[in-house]
């Protein structure tokens, strides 16, 4: 417990030091800690990326990383952070919610082997043959792998969501209570304070995250800076380069993510000055160099820059026109075809043509549906029966009106091709939210903020009991694993296996590949495992 807490606190630091190497680029940048780790994340998962082209990201090199996050940190000698209440509050809760978790649906298949291979060899050509999760690089996972400490055994691996889901609600507490103070009643307060319930009353089960959550956080948190921005009208030095960066963070995590790019270029076209282009040059340089260390590891997972695109794929030994078939295997299942009663009366060509799948897709996902509805409107509605909020009578600036209709056309048109609700929480979310926004704004008359500040701590009390409830054995806090049986396949390397997972009376987990040693695949006797002159793994089909 002990190393637990330690480690938590210490890799929580040392990311937002991390962040803080953004005041190197420029001075005029001034950031709340929450958003310096935000931006450390995003650093640390460039660092891994690049690192792992050349040499295995072992758990000593890992901890090295960390120390130097801690010492930078110490070096800007800004300890503000540790006299805000907020920090504790919110820190012991989500230490609370990773505590025992049980691991995501996704862990076991593909997040845990995909990140012992990191940790195990430098990068491998052809990752994308192991599993078809890999044929999409994801930074998220390769976030994760610098997570893999001295000590933990892979199981703190997933502390990157956990830490991300801290900064925000870190940032929503601290702009409620700043704008409160000030009297600034605007609709971004309003829907901050709800994003900020939604996200504590909702997202109290840490294995519901995935790296759909993650998503989802970044998101909030543009689509808020967005509002804010068209309030002030004028986007400041601080918040440019957080839209000219976390956009490409957030497309290499999933690539469902790229309608945030509409948004970020409509407000920089509104509101960036003459006198600003050139900081929004010099911004732009590291993403896109981060955008391209991404695209030349998805070109060594696949022989493909840009998947599913075949026109940014090459004929190398491990590229595979498997690849190109993935999308539309994920669109039947994405679209509820393995649920319907009668299959028998549409091809899966069919089914997902013409909307055939809406109906049944419903029916499949209704009750998560109405689950999230309520928990987004639960709060707030708490909120009108105690006059804190009003009907409007003030009219909503057009433009946020604009960008949220913008955003939600086009992830609409993304979510039809692969419509799982938890690819879609910002889309829900921000329907739910605008349709309440037209009609009740902040009752700028009556509103308490001690109130508030209690219906926030009852939220907090509420989800921190269920996980209490949850855990059978305090002392030992860190996820339980499967225990993985596999079949070993040799290969021409002595020092190289092909480890292919056998379930045994396990359940659908014992399936998986979960921690079994590398390389694990779930289809070794397809493959054939080379090495090139620069010593290279390559893993091609046969």
């Amino acid at each position: 417990m002990i190393l637990y807490i330690s480690y938590a606190f210490f890799l929580t630091i040392s990311t937002i030091g991390f962040g803080k190497l953004t005041l190197l680029l420029d001075r005029k940048i001034n950031l709340e800690e929450s958003l310096y780790g935000i931006l450390g994340l995003f650093y640390l998962s460039v660092f891994a990326t690049f690192f792992h082209f050349f040499f295995v990201l072992s758990e000593i090199i890992n901890l090295v990383v960390f120390f130097l996050g801690f010492t930078i940190f110490l070096f800007f000698k800004d300890f503000s952070i540790f006299k805000k209440k907020e920090f504790y509050l919110i820190f012991l809760f989500v230490l609370l919610l990773f505590h025992s978790h049980k691991p995501h649906e996704d862990f076991g298949y593909y997040h845990l082997p995909y990140v012992i291979n990191f940790n195990e060899s430098k990068i491998i050509l052809g990752t994308g043959n192991l599993a078809e999760p890999y044929v999409w690089n994801s930074m998220w996972l390769n976030l994760m792998s610098i997570f893999n400490l001295p000590s933990t055994n892979y199981k703190i691996i997933s502390l990157p969501s956990i830490m991300l889901l801290f900064f925000t609600l870190f940032y929503f507490l601290e702009f409620i209570k700043k704008n409160l103070i000030q009297k600034n009643l605007r609709i971004s307060n309003l829907i901050c304070i709800s994003l900020l319930f939604y996200l504590i009353v909702k997202f109290n089960r840490f294995s519901s995250f995935g790296t759909d959550v993650p998503s989802f956080l970044i998101i909030s948190l543009l689509l808020l800076l967005s509002i804010l921005t068209i309030e002030k009208n004028k986007l400041d030095t601080s918040h440019l380069y957080l839209f000219l960066s976390l956009p490409f963070f957030l497309v290499t995590i999933k690539l469902s993510n790229l309608s945030i790019f509409i948004i970020v270029i409509i407000i920089i076209k509104l509101y960036l000055k003459k006198n600003h282009v050139f900081s929004a040059c010099k911004f732009l340089a590291l993403p896109i160099l981060f955008s391209t260390i991404w695209a030349i590891q998805q070109f060594f997972y696949t022989g493909c820059f840009l998947i599913p695109s075949e026109y940014s794929c090459f004929n190398v030994s491990w590229f595979s026109k498997d690849f190109l078939l993935i999308a539309q295997k994920l669109e039947i299942i994405n679209k509820s075809y393995w649920t319907l009663a009668n299959r028998d009366l549409f091809s899966p060509e069919e089914y997902i043509s013409k909307f055939n799948w809406v109906s049944n897709w419903f029916i499949a996902n209704q009750t998560k549906f109405y689950e999230h509805i309520l928990a987004i409107m639960i709060v707030p509605f708490i909120l009108i029966l105690l006059k804190q909020f009003k009907l409007r009578s003030s009219k909503i600036n057009i433009k946020i009106i604009y960008i949220i209709t913008v955003y939600l056309g086009i992830s609409l048109l993304i979510l039809q091709y692969s419509p799982l609700l938890r690819f879609g929480f910002a889309t829900l979310f921000l329907i739910v939210f605008i349709l309440f926004a037209t009609f009740f704004e902040i009752n700028h008359k009556k509103i308490k903020t001690s109130l508030l500040y209690q219906l926030i701590l009852i939220s907090i009390v509420f989800s921190s009991t269920k996980n209490l409830v949850r855990i059978d054995d305090f002392s030992n806090p860190y996820p339980q694993f499967v225990k993985a049986n596999y079949l070993s396949t040799n290969t021409q390397f002595k020092n190289i296996k092909l480890n292919r997972p056998i379930n045994k009376g396990q359940g659908w987990q014992g399936r998986l590949c979960w921690n079994t040693p590398f390389i694990c695949t779930y289809n070794s006797e397809k493959l054939v495992v080379n090495k090139n002159n620069l010593n290279y793994l390559v893993i091609s089909k046969k």
